[in-house]
């Protein structure tokens, strides 16, 4: 008899089916007033259970109760003072659905997959990196970086979940594994300078106030 071997076939197949929802999507939804709003979301796995953050020009917030079984992607997620829970359904490198909030507003959302740098060999910098450095206050911090680049051109973006932020990138240089970046926030701007070596980036970062932070990175998966 083959009913243990298809069996097993097809648990490895849906489970390779279920990792393709990881990743970073752009999510468009239909505000109750007629507007669309733009956010990014990530999706990643950590410690065998999917987690996530969505961000938007305001800020980024993390996403809970992240699930995805039969093809549906279920999460929640605070819009504000509000909770918003958030349902849609996988088809190719599409999710649509709906959200739903506390307060009785609904409208429709899908992501599209954006699009993976494929080109780490030639650009070894570019990807999303795990970055562990410290803050302001010298405590601990945890961040995330994106580096991309398109028609020549770098550019990239750094999430402070912690603080709810998401800082577009400036002046963003990279001369083979030597990378060098602006970061501009409301207390001026920090320049950051490393160097990438396989799945490791590792510098300095300059505060507007002249202290210095060294930080140490790890690609993130694809």
């Amino acid at each position: 008899m083959r009913i243990a071997p298809l069996l097993l076939t097809l648990t490895l197949s849906f489970a390779a089916f279920s990792a393709d929802v990881t990743g970073k999507w752009n999510v468009t939804a239909r505000h109750p007033d007629g507007d669309d709003i733009k956010a990014t979301m990530v999706i990643q796995t950590e410690n065998g259970k999917l987690v996530g953050s969505i961000g938007t020009s305001e800020g980024t917030s993390p996403l809970t109760d992240v699930e995805f079984k039969d093809n549906i992607l279920t999460c929640k997620l605070m819009y504000g003072d509000t909770p918003v829970t958030i349902k849609m359904t996988l088809e190719a490198d599409k999710l649509k659905g709906n959200y739903n909030t506390d307060d009785g507003n609904s409208g429709p959302i899908e992501a599209v997959r954006a699009a993976e740098i494929k080109a780490i060999a030639t650009a070894p910098a570019a990807g999303v990196w795990k970055i562990d450095t410290s803050g302001p206050d010298g405590n601990a911090l945890k961040v995330q970086l994106t580096l991309k680049i398109e028609n020549g051109s770098w550019s990239g973006e750094i999430v402070v979940e912690e603080y709810g932020m998401t800082i577009t990138l400036e002046d963003v240089k990279v001369d083979g594994e030597n990378v060098s970046l602006k970061a501009p926030t409301d207390n001026g701007t920090y320049t950051v300078t490393g160097k990438v070596s396989g799945d490791k980036f590792e510098g300095t970062s300059l505060a507007p106030d002249g202290t210095k932070n060294k930080f140490s990175g790890t690609r993130q998966a694809a």
